[in-house]
């Protein structure tokens, strides 16, 4: 599947939903939080072989960009009730636009052996591993 941004289903005017098993067919395995303020760094810098993720804007706004080997994206997400898929196989950075809180679903428990941390490494992997895309 390719990286994807997912609207929350409105229940009523207080409740919004997304099911992503049904979706994506997502279990997850990890939660966590990114805490970033507008002069924060950016974060991200890496790629994963197998792990699957959704981000969930919580508050703020970021700039997500994400690349392989097919070239580069960028998403800006400032609206709480979507959600970004991004599925394995891609190089992330996350740029905070203003002070954001992002909500991070993993589809795996952490392993270090499942990070690209050098980009130029990850585009020889990219290229390698086409069939992560199809």
């Amino acid at each position: 599947m390719k990286p994807i941004i997912f609207n929350f289903e409105e229940i009523d005017n207080s409740l919004y939903v997304l099911n992503f098993n049904q979706e994506l067919n997502f279990s997850s395995k990890r939660l966590y939080f990114l805490d970033l303020k507008k002069n924060s760094p950016a974060r991200g810098f890496h790629a994963h072989k197998n792990l699957s993720q959704i981000f969930i804007l919580i508050k703020g706004s970021f700039n997500l960009k994400i690349s392989n080997f097919k070239g580069e994206k960028e998403f800006l997400l400032n609206e709480t009730k979507k959600a970004f898929y991004l599925p394995k196989g891609y190089w992330r950075e996350i740029y905070p636009m203003e002070d954001t809180l992002i909500q991070v679903i993993a589809s795996d428990d952490y392993c270090s052996l499942d990070y690209i941390r050098d980009k130029s490494e990850f585009m020889k992997w990219s290229e390698e591993n086409k069939s992560t895309y199809e």
